[in-house]
């Protein structure tokens, strides 16, 4: 059990922004997720359930604010946590839900940790938790979401909450800096050297993929778009199946798909592909609340005699990139110039891939006696996100088969182009499925 005393002590720690922290630090930037609650419920329970969340979790009351140049991690008080409640009509409790997770929240200023219960009945209701995406990652909702859970319903039970202890954000922030500041990193064999001269060898001429720009002036309506396409649940099974012939997995699947579907669209088979990882690997900071994702970036030369054979050639490159993850490819612009030309390349706009596997709620519907629970996909404050310079491509592992979604800032990437890219990597995925013995081989358009 985590004395609340000793988190709070720790929690007023204030560790230096990092590099990842300042791209995502924008107010409508949001990691969210949504739980039903289908049985009775107790609204004062509700709000205490978030207090002891908030209170085992530093990161949920972390200000980052950019102006000032620092974050800070404030001691718990009850204005920490933004508790709300909401009335919705009968049928419309998930579009109330879409409406008010769209709301920004400011990173430097408390609260940080919303939670919104919106009631459709004495029965039924939706509660919507979010934090800045500076300070929480997809796979901290997860444990948000377990620990509120949890909390409530050992209140429900009349017990005081246990909720387990776990390294701090500030901690991870300072694990992080001591390893790139301890010089044994980076003598002649040490890690630090070692992910150095890889990735000096690897990026050396690299250059991200061609695509077009849009016409200045040329882009009108919301500045960001989002697309979005289902792969149906019978066409995951068969990608599956052929991920377990080759010893691989969905997130090879979708790397090499990405990959064939950029080169045939830009002409350019020499890939570089930067992802986003949530950089955990069951360590000890599996159950922190923090910004624990890092950025991986994948290069090769698309061809393959099948795409059976694409998927064992990205396997192997991805373990073994996996095997120079001690020092992340951002904690390297200062130490290896291709690296920082890499970062340099995507100051002004960026695109980045990501395979979630969606395990917010997973062995959770009965975690509250008496009321069925269940945990509605999709991030939905991410929806009115503005994120300037980006575009970002998200596989989504559901229980009814993957979501592909493509969000991109219209001022920076081509509509039309980004739009065919969708569309053929959505394609692509299906003939990873279907067609698996099919040659790799990019085309120009």
């Amino acid at each position: 059990m985590a004395d609340e005393r000793t988190v709070e002590d720790r929690a007023e720690k204030a560790p230096p922004i990092s590099a990842v922290q300042y791209s995502v630090t924008g107010p409508t930037i949001i990691t969210d997720a949504t739980v039903t609650m289908d049985g009775p419920y107790h609204l004062d329970l509700l709000r205490t359930a978030a207090e002891s969340v908030c209170r085992a979790h530093g990161a949920a009351r972390t200000t980052v604010d950019l102006d000032e140049g620092r974050q800070a991690v404030h001691p718990y008080r009850d204005e920490a946590v933004g508790f709300e409640v909401h009335r919705a009509a009968p049928g419309t409790l998930m579009a109330m839900v879409d409406d008010l997770a769209r709301r920004p929240i400011d990173p430097a200023a408390l609260p940080v940790f919303r939670v919104v219960a919106v009631v459709e009945s004495p029965r039924r209701l939706a509660v919507h938790l979010a934090l800045p995406h500076a300070v929480a990652d997809i796979a901290s909702i997860g444990v948000v979401v377990r620990d509120f859970l949890n909390a409530y319903a050992a209140l429900a039970r009349g017990d005081v909450p246990a909720l387990p202890e776990a390294p701090q954000f500030a901690d991870h922030i300072a694990h992080r800096q001591a390893v790139c500041d301890d010089e044994r990193t980076w003598r002649e064999g040490g890690p630090g050297a070692r992910a150095a001269a890889f990735w000096a060898k690897k990026l050396r001429g690299a250059a991200p993929p061609p695509f077009e720009r849009p016409r200045r002036g040329g882009a009108s309506g919301e500045r960001m778009v989002f697309l979005r396409e289902r792969i149906d649940p019978g066409t995951r099974r068969l990608l599956e199946e052929v991920c377990e012939q080759q010893r691989c997995s969905l997130f090879h699947a979708t790397l090499a798909a990405f990959e064939e579907t950029v080169a045939g669209l830009t002409g350019e088979a020499d890939v570089t592909t930067m992802c986003i990882v949530h950089g955990r690997g069951g360590g000890a900071f599996e159950d922190t609340v923090g910004l624990l994702i890092s950025d991986v970036v994948f290069r090769r030369t698309v061809g393959a005699p099948s795409r059976r054979a694409a998927l064992s050639a990205v396997a192997a490159d991805a373990w073994l990139t996996h095997m120079h993850q001690d020092i992340r490819i951002s904690e390297l612009p200062s130490r290896v110039e291709e690296v920082a030309r890499l970062y340099r390349e995507r100051h002004f706009r960026a695109m980045f891939l990501q395979f979630r596997p969606q395990r917010t709620g997973a062995g959770m519907r009965d975690a509250v006696e008496g009321v069925r629970l269940s945990f509605p996909p999709g991030q939905r404050a991410m929806r009115a996100c503005v994120w300037p310079g980006s575009a970002l491509c998200n596989v989504d592992l559901v229980a009814d088969g993957l979501d592909v979604e493509l969000m991109f800032d219209r001022l920076r990437w081509a509509e039309t182009e980004m739009r065919e890219l969708h569309g053929r990597f959505t394609r692509c995925l299906r003939a990873y499925a279907r067609e698996p013995d099919a040659p790799v081989r990019p085309v120009r358009r």
